[in-house]
Formats: C-alpha cells, sequence, structure tokens
C-alpha cells in the first residue's frame, strides 16, 4: 500500500552538553544545511562554448538554524563559540488509502559553531522569536535509521543518497 506524507507532527531539537543529549526547549522551527557545490567550468577545444558542471568535490559553506520563543537552556548551550554538537529529531505522518498512519523518524547531526549571539526582540502581548544560526562543518541526515547524506568536508566524507562518493575519488586517488 502507498503511503502518503501528510505533515510533520514533532520536533525534539537536542544538543550535547558535555557527554550527553539535552533538549532544546521552546524550539519552534529549524532549518537543516542546504548542501550547494561550487561551480566549475568546462571550456575548450572541440567543446562549443562554456558548460557549467557543478563540483561535488566542492561545497559551499553549510548553515542550520534554530528558531525558537525562549532563551531556554538548551539555547544558551548552543551559543558555545568553541562548538556545539546538535541531534534535530522530526517526525511525519503519513497517510494510506484507507486511512491508516505511519510515521517516518528522521534526524539530521549537525557540527559546527554559532554565527554569532541573535538578537532578541520583545514587544508587548506578544512571543518572542530568537533566531540561531549555525556554520556547519559536519552535516548528517538519516531517514528511518538509514544515512542519506552525510557531508563531513574537514575529514573527507561525502555520501549523498546513500552513495559514497569519497570512497570513488580516494580510489582515482590510488589512496
Amino acid at each position: 500500500m502507498k503511503f502518503y506524507a501528510n505533515k510533520v507532527v514533532d520536533l525534539f531539537p537536542t544538543i550535547k552538553s558535555g557527554k550527553k543529549y539535552i533538549e532544546i526547549e521552546d524550539v519552534t522551527s529549524f532549518t537543516t544545511p542546504e548542501v550547494a557545490f561550487a561551480d566549475g567550468e568546462v571550456t575548450g577545444s572541440g567543446i562549443f562554448g562554456t558548460v557549467n558542471i557543478p563540483d561535488i568535490y566542492n561545497i559551499d559553506a553549510m548553515e542550520a538554524t534554530i528558531t525558537s520563543k525562549s532563551l531556554s537552556q538548551g539555547v544558551l548551550t548552543a551559543i558555545d563559540p568553541s562548538g556545539v554538537n546538535l541531534r534535530l529529531n522530526w517526525a511525519v505522518d503519513n497517510i494510506g488509502g484507507t486511512g491508516e498512519t505511519t510515521y517516518t523518524s528522521y534526524t539530521a547531526t549537525i557540527k559546527g559553531r554559532p554565527k554569532g549571539i541573535p538578537s532578541l526582540e520583545a514587544t508587548k502581548g506578544e512571543g518572542m522569536e530568537i533566531e540561531l544560526a549555525i556554520a556547519c562543518s559536519y552535516y548528517k541526515l538519516v531517514k528511518d535509521g538509514t544515512v542519506i547524506h552525510e557531508i563531513d568536508p574537514l575529514n573527507g566524507k561525502l555520501t549523498i543518497n546513500g552513495i559514497d562518493y569519497a570512497s570513488k575519488l580516494n580510489k582515482a586517488l590510488n589512496k
């Protein structure tokens, strides 16, 4: 039976504090990094013009964001210039043709450093919104226990849609 994704049911973001993960309370949303490949151009003899070829081994800077409605202990822990280790969990409910519901679980593991201390805006009678940007040095996305992407530029890991491209490059380099 086919199931169709309906909506994000809930979020459970955590951050490593000491040797354990703690919840980042009051989070209303988060965004995982976009993985953008830098451009490469192919031109020369026998080529009619220039062809733009994205270079998967040259990844642009990655950034994640967390949006919260308070300066909770978890948010304060994430404002650590020496580095953070986040585990962002969420679940999507799926609806089947007979009304059955299943769930898809996602976990994004993100390591990096905050890009700054977020500004605060407080208006009488309204909720606060705090957005914290994280410059990412590591990003892994897992869907139902299967690694989809693992991007670790500092340690030479590059898995995209389950394919280990770093091992292909290392084989070509006789590493």
